[in-house]
Order: C-alpha cells, then sequence, then structure tokens
C-alpha cells in the first residue's frame, strides 16, 4: 500500500503540543516558566511604581519601566531555567517509556544522498533536498525540507576532521544551498 499527497512546510507544527502531550511530555515546565513570567511583571510594575513615588516620576511611567524590567527578568533568568528544566523532564520520560540515551548517531555523505542514522532511524536524504548547512554553537545542522538534522562538533576528531566533512558535504550540495550556507563555506576557509 502506498499513500501520497502533499505536505505544507510547517503543517504538522500546530498539533505538535498535542503529539507532545500523547506521548507523555508533560507541561508543566511551560506554566511554571509562564508562571514566572506573570510574578516578574507583577513585581517589577509594583516595585517600579513604588521606585517612581520615592523618585518624584509619574506613576504610569514608573509602572511601565518596572513591567518592562520585571518582563526583561523573566526572560533572562526564566528562558534557561525552563529550557534546562525541559530537556530534563522530557530525557526523564523518554527513558521511562524505554528510550535509550545515548543514541548512536552515524552521518554518513555518499555523492547521491545524505545518510543520518539515530538510533534504529535511518532516513536518507538526497542532496536536492538539503536547503541549508548551518554551524551553530557546537553542531552542524543540515536542513532538508524545513526538517533539521543535527551533527555534533564534538563527533569529529580535530577541527581538520571537521573541515573536510563540511568541505565534502558542501561540494555536494546545489549552488543554491551553498549560497544560504555562508557559515559552513567560511568555515573551511578559515
Amino acid at each position: 500500500m502506498q499513500i501520497t499527497g502533499d505536505c505544507r512546510v510547517g503543517e504538522a507544527a500546530k498539533v505538535a503540543p498535542r503529539v507532545q502531550r500523547l506521548i507523555g511530555v508533560p507541561r508543566w515546565p511551560l506554566l511554571l516558566w509562564l508562571a514566572m513570567i506573570l510574578v516578574f511583571v507583577a513585581l517589577g510594575g509594583m516595585a517600579g511604581a513604588q521606585a517612581g513615588w520615592w523618585l518624584h516620576v509619574p506613576s504610569l511611567i514608573s509602572l511601565l519601566g518596572g513591567i518592562f524590567l520585571g518582563s526583561w527578568l523573566s526572560w533572562a533568568l526564566g528562558l534557561p531555567l525552563y529550557r534546562r528544566l525541559h530537556i530534563r523532564v522530557f530525557r526523564k520520560h523518554f527513558l521511562d517509556r524505554g528510550g535509550v540515551d545515548p543514541l548512536p548517531l552515524t552521518v554518513e555523505l555518499t555523492p547521491d544522498h545524505l545518510t543520518h542514522t539515530l538510533g534504529a532511524v535511518r532516513r536518507t536524504i538526497p542532496w536536492s533536498a538539503v536547503t541549508h548547512l548551518l554551524g551553530p554553537p557546537g553542531f552542524w545542522v543540515f536542513v532538508a525540507q524545513g526538517e533539521a538534522i543535527y551533527l555534533p562538533r564534538r563527533l569529529f576528531a580535530d577541527p581538520a576532521a571537521e573541515r573536510a566533512f563540511v568541505a565534502e558535504a558542501l561540494s555536494f550540495m546545489g549552488e543554491a544551498a551553498k549560497a544560504r550556507s555562508p557559515q559552513a563555506a567560511a568555515f573551511i576557509l578559515a
């Protein structure tokens, strides 16, 4: 049996939270972070109003300044905390459901395709589907039809091996994809 049709980029994004709930990813880290934002905004607003009274600044200006400060603090302090907590909770739930950590990872480059194997799942991606090769800190990320394929930089033996891998990947990519990957191109020239 074969099913064919079209799938729009990002089409499944709106159901991702529901899928996460169905596989057991709890929402409490997100709810905790949202509560933290509200608390910081409220405390910032109160502190701003109090500071405005002491400094003889109009109440609305000091209140808005306090709310801004509270919002900034909730993002600066709360977001890193939320990320760490979310990853920890996700790993725990993954392992509780029989997952293995760490998963073996293999990325193979051939002239025809990129093969990504993570655990028991193997994906073969033709180079025509690869649109970017990005280099955020600690990773190389292939983007194929909007899907990210992460390769930790720590897996390379040394910078020369990493440079050779990136150069080979770029050699297989189309011209438009190379143009969208200036960080990778600059890396092999460095």
